[in-house]
């Protein structure tokens, strides 16, 4: 069973499919926005967190005795630094995994002992995500010196948590920062501040954790925030498992995560929208935007909705609650 948690604006999902290592240890997606005060029903538990932002790591009370056998986090040193950070700041009310350590999942990693999941985003190299040819070492260096610091100094920053890391081999932190630095200085910014809230803008949506989950039953895309760039990058390469024939649309439904020839290629059956119609930024359409509805509807694709879509005061579509009919999905 696949359950989509109406958190308001945000992401909240549990994943406890039939024969299934998942089946007796459900998987959580996300914990929602602070104000989603849900308590987690399972005393075990494995957990990903897809990225950063808060409207998917805040919410969602977990329970004295629970355990979380396995946390899992976007293999790129700037986000799951972020997202560390943030889990420090909620213990002990969220506890440390099992093992004591953080699991990073990247592009073609199948996390933990369940066969029927792959992931597809982020991709180990930091230039293949940000579809760079190479990092300008020379620039990165100039500019730290211009705020008195070096990548070794960022690099040590980012120890000194409750709970390891378990880096992939061959991993080179240092070139994740570098790179994250790369983009930053590109921004020709005197203000150090302003550079690296510019390059926010779009990194963490672009790290966000993809996967397919296929058995039997259904083959479903989950997908964070993930933007257009992470799904061109997999439609370039006629990635087959990022069709599916469930989707939970990414970023609520927003113009910068899908367009027609994105939805087209994941062809899904159903779509699952978690939203409270968030307007941001200078935009005029709040998510889920309307053209990717109609895009959605043009392909045939039934939209089920966590919350009421509303356009201009006019409610267009309603939201639904309960098991999704002939499919093994809820929302609730």
């Amino acid at each position: 069973m696949l359950s989509v948690f109406n958190c308001g604006q945000g992401d909240a999902i549990k994943l406890k499919p039939q024969n299934c290592y998942w089946s007796d240890i459900p998987l959580y997606i996300d914990l929602g926005p602070s104000d989603f005060h849900k308590t987690i029903v399972d005393t075990e538990i494995e957990l990903l967190l897809t990225h950063c932002h808060d409207d998917h790591i805040r919410g969602s009370t977990f329970p004295p005795e629970i355990v979380i056998q396995n946390l899992y986090l976007p293999a790129y040193l700037p986000e799951y630094y972020k997202i560390m950070n943030k889990l420090k700041a909620r213990m002990p009310s969220i506890p440390r995994p099992t093992n004591g350590s953080a699991t990073l999942v990247y592009d073609g990693f199948q996390m933990g002992h369940c066969r029927h999941n792959i992931v597809l985003n982020p991709p180990l190299d930091p230039l293949h995500l940000f579809q760079i040819d190479k990092i300008d070492d020379d620039l990165v260096d100039t500019f730290l010196k211009k705020f008195n610091t070096s990548v070794d100094d960022i690099l040590s920053s980012t120890s000194g948590f409750e709970f390891d890391v378990i880096e992939p081999d061959s991993y080179q932190a240092k070139e994740f920062i570098r790179a994250t630095i790369y983009l930053i200085a590109l921004k020709r910014t005197t203000s150090l501040e302003q550079a690296i809230k510019q390059f926010r803008k779009t990194d963490s949506n672009r790290l966000s954790v993809v996967f397919n989950f296929h058995s039997h039953e259904y083959n479903i895309l989950l997908t964070g925030d993930a933007d257009i760039p992470v799904f061109n990058r997999l439609i370039s390469r006629n990635e087959p498992r990022l069709r599916a024939n469930i989707l939970k649309a990414p970023h609520h439904g927003s113009k910068h995560s899908l367009n027609k020839r994105i939805i087209s290629f994941i062809s899904p059956s159903l779509t699952i929208f978690s939203h409270d119609n968030g307007l941001f930024g200078r935009a005029t359409d709040p998510h889920p935007n309307k053209n990717v509805l109609n895009d959605i509807r043009s392909i045939g694709s039934h939209s089920y909705f966590t919350n009421d879509v509303v356009k201009n005061g006019i409610t267009l579509n309603s939201k639904y609650i309960g098991v999704i009919p002939g499919y093994q999905v809820e929302i609730r």
